[in-house]
């Protein structure tokens, strides 16, 4: 298939249905794969009947939640499509948007594109709970320093790639919760391919799996990705730092030899003019 959908999803009983019927009438051919993150309630057996009616319906399921970072990652790793990502399972976002930014990597060829709730829009024009927004904008001003990212929205619950990028990076990907989407963009920048933040609107929708009390153990995994990448900045140095004992003298050595040999190469040369000098009188 061209394309493949992953949709994350921990006790959605009340959502999954109306979710998944949109998606499944506007993406006919392709491929929706339902990871349920340790699901509880009747969010599996929903699935398990959509299936019959709709056959590019999939589902991977978990009986221990994986978190939102490792669910996704789970179901991407599957993922068949050459266009592969993913979206929340609350149907926040505008299904239009959506296949517009698969739309900027099929037909802009961006490597990679992000569902941006804030891209050119105002504090009171994003439709979210003031209490959410205020965190979602400390938020980004601290990722953003962090990781120097010129990204408004780096928890947007839709982001689409080609899956030859998402293979490039999956092995360094170890981040299971809401940080999840951080490493990601970091990771993608990191490899140098492009980027593309595009607005694509949305409407809040009550019973997130996000809780502000997410916040403490989010921040710290952020800060050991950024830590991480500075332990091998930071080895590297000491390493050259410790080799210089040995690079120096290795280096003075070198060029004393050429010198010499420049040196013995040059009076060679001259002695050899000089007999041919007295053979030709």
């Amino acid at each position: 298939m061209k394309y493949s959908i992953i949709m994350p999803a921990y006790n959605e009983e009340l959502r999954i249905k109306g979710t998944l019927t949109r998606y499944c009438k506007e993406f006919k051919n392709t491929e929706i794969i339902v990871v349920n993150n340790g699901s509880t309630d009747n969010t599996k057996k929903i699935v398990e009947n959509m299936r019959k009616k709709y056959p590019q319906l999939k589902m991977l399921n978990f009986s221990i939640a994986l978190g939102k970072g490792g669910a996704i990652k789970e179901g991407l790793k599957v993922a068949n499509g050459s266009i592969i990502g993913f979206v929340d399972s609350d149907d926040a976002f505008d299904i239009r948007g959506v296949k517009r930014i698969i739309n900027y990597i099929e037909k802009n060829n961006y490597d990679f594109v992000i569902a941006s709730k804030w891209k050119g829009k105002k504090f009171r024009e994003v439709d979210e709970p003031v209490l959410r927004k205020t965190f979602s904008r400390f938020w980004n001003i601290f990722v953003r320093l962090l990781f120097n990212l010129n990204i408004r929205d780096t928890q947007a619950g839709a982001k689409f790639m080609k899956n030859s990028v998402f293979k490039k990076i999956s092995k360094n990907i170890t981040c299971r919760g809401f940080e999840f989407d951080v490493e990601l963009i970091w990771l993608i920048k990191k490899c140098g391919f492009s980027i593309k933040e595009v607005f694509v609107g949305s409407v809040h929708r009550e019973r997130s799996t996000f809780k502000l009390k997410n916040m403490g153990t989010m921040l710290i995994n952020t800060l050991k990705i950024r830590y991480r990448e500075l332990k091998k900045i930071l080895s590297i140095a000491i390493l050259n730092v410790l080799s210089l004992p040995i690079i120096i003298p290795f280096n003075i050595l070198l060029f004393s030899q050429f010198f010499i040999f420049r040196y013995f190469k040059s009076g060679l040369e001259t002695e050899n003019y000089e007999i041919y000098q007295t053979y030709k009188k």
